[in-house]
């Protein structure tokens, strides 16, 4: 069953609750972010932001086939909080793709998948991988942030041949020992 006009309503209204939320993991991911590229000496620009709620609402609507309930809205949708790492060459993507999946965990735990997709036609190359923060990076005021998930994506900027990116979703959650 589709999501009919007043679950979107409950989705949306359930979203704007929950901004902040998806703000403090995405500045929280995109400072770790920085750190690694600065840790690793790889010129590159991080950026971030949440889902703007009338965008959410759009896609709601365009795609309310696929959800029967708000709760599996917010169990698929996997980007509501997203970072980009746009990096200057190519060869940096992968480096940064490597120092995140070291860095971070998937959301179910375990090693975060870097998923490569490069597009000769639109020239669009970028990893994707979602993300999860540690408890180790939740400090005082940020334990609400536990089990959120972003997406980061890693590009590299190729003046006339397109745009080569990383995104990371962040998720919080503890690292299992």
């Amino acid at each position: 069953m589709a999501l009919d006009d007043a679950s979107i309503d409950t989705a949306v209204d359930r979203y704007r609750r929950e901004m902040d939320r998806h703000s403090k993991l995405v500045e929280l991911v995109a400072s770790a972010c920085r750190e690694l590229i600065a840790d690793n000496a790889i010129p590159a620009t991080v950026q971030f932001r949440v889902k703007d709620p009338e965008r959410l609402r759009g896609k709601l609507r365009k795609y309310r086939e696929g959800y029967d309930t708000v709760d599996e809205v917010f169990g698929q949708l996997k980007d509501l909080a997203g970072v980009r790492i746009a990096t200057y060459v190519e060869i940096d993507r992968e480096r940064v793709a490597s120092e995140v999946v070291k860095r971070f965990e998937a959301p179910g735990g375990g090693e975060v998948a870097a998923v490569v997709k490069d597009s000769d036609e639109s020239f669009y190359r970028a990893t994707h991988c979602q993300v999860r923060l540690l408890d180790e990076d939740l400090g005082p005021g940020y334990e609400n942030l536990r089990g959120t998930v972003a997406r980061s994506r890693y590009a590299a900027c190729l003046p006339m041949c397109g745009t080569s990116s990383s995104t990371i979703s962040p998720t919080s959650r503890s690292r299992v020992s």
